[in-house]
């Protein structure tokens, strides 16, 4: 399961330099990062990974309010997705007892990324991002709970 998510991070991370900008980079960049990082095998490094993909998944937030370039739907959807993703990872690193609950929660992820493709019918540089959050959150809606 660990190599898909690696494939589908270098896949954003390839359409992350086909588009000009910074910040989209740095969150495909990141996600490629946090993805890579366990497979090291190292516990400390695997939780430093958990972390960071908690900080991808707040910039994506701030991407979704500071990109001003975007359309209401396209900010609302990625500024959603990012807090689902971000609150979902620092329940599961906390050991929080309602982090299964937001499981649900990873419809949002997966319809934003539906309405940017549907509604764009291009691939903008945000798919960079959101084709990994996308797939993470199918991912996490489809697996069972520990």
């Amino acid at each position: 399961m660990l190599i898909s998510h690696l494939i589908i991070a270098n896949i954003g991370v390839i359409l992350a330099l086909r588009s000009k900008g910074r910040f989209h980079k740095i969150i495909a960049f990141g996600i490629a990062i946090c993805v890579a990082l366990p497979f090291l095998g190292n516990g400390t490094i695997t939780t430093i990974s958990l972390v960071m993909f908690g900080l991808m998944a707040l910039l994506t937030l701030l991407y979704g309010v500071k990109e001003l370039n975007l359309t209401k739907t396209d900010r609302i959807g990625i500024a959603l997705t990012g807090l689902v993703i971000a609150t979902s990872t620092f329940m599961k690193f906390q050991h929080l007892s309602g982090a299964g609950v937001t499981r649900v929660l990873m419809i949002i992820p997966i319809a934003s990324m539906i309405i940017i493709l549907i509604k764009n019918k291009v691939v903008t540089k945000e798919v960079s991002f959101m084709l990994y959050w996308a797939f993470y959150a199918l991912t996490q809606l489809f697996t069972e709970l520990p």
